[in-house]
């Protein structure tokens, strides 16, 4: 539960500073950037701590890291300047929540039981009142960063379920599981070329630097 709480406090703190980096040099470089240091400091750490990212299960981690980090991190930073920090956060994070359960049942088999169907319906219910409330700006733009959220949240729960996916190999393999860090680091080897591929097709016309 702590870890569970860090990483809300900790990922919220990301993408309010993912708001203001964004304004100063655009979603695609300010997502790139963030990613490139978190993949040199994430790696280093994961090198000289002695730690051993690839087990049996680390194509899922690399797909979630595609998935999540990759085309997830891109429609979150052009989600946050149509529909602000608040709103692109809770369609996230909320529809992340039962778009994960729904995955897992269908790849790993796992029931949700009683209270996280209830809790399911309360999210989205929660996030339908949300959306119905009277909104400032251009009607279509809302709409665009709307949908972006959406796919956000969908990127996020692909990546979340990566690892029970990566986890189950090392079981039926015999394997130690890798820690957190490590996982981290392979989600990472998935998201950065997506992001980089992107900014530099984005960038094809007008340069790497143009916002």
């Amino acid at each position: 539960m702590d870890y569970a709480l860090g990483a809300a406090f900790f990922y919220a703190w990301s993408v309010t500073c993912a708001r203001r980096s964004s304004a100063h040099h655009g979603p695609d470089l300010a997502n790139l950037g963030r990613l490139l240091v978190a993949i040199v400091i994430v790696g280093l750490f994961v090198a000289f701590s002695g730690r051993h990212p690839f087990s049996a299960g680390w194509g899922w981690l690399l797909l979630g890291g595609v998935l999540g980090l990759g085309v997830g991190d891109i429609a979150l930073f052009h989600a946050l300047p149509r529909i602000g920090v608040g709103l692109t956060m809770l369609l996230t994070q909320c529809l992340a929540a039962p778009i994960a359960l729904f995955l897992e049942y269908e790849i790993l088999g796992l029931s949700p039981n009683g209270p996280q169907l209830l809790s399911a319906l309360v999210i989205l219910a929660g996030v339908g009142v949300a959306l119905g409330a009277p909104a400032e700006g251009d009607p279509a733009d809302r709409r665009a960063g709307v949908w972006l959220g959406v796919l956000s949240a969908f990127g996020q729960a692909c990546g979340a379920v990566g690892t029970p996916m990566a986890v189950d190999a090392c079981a039926r393999a015999g394997e130690t599981i890798p820690d957190g860090f490590a996982q981290g680091f392979v989600r990472l080897l998935g998201g950065v070329p997506i992001v980089l591929l992107f900014v530099l097709w984005t960038a094809r016309k007008d340069g790497l630097l143009a916002k």
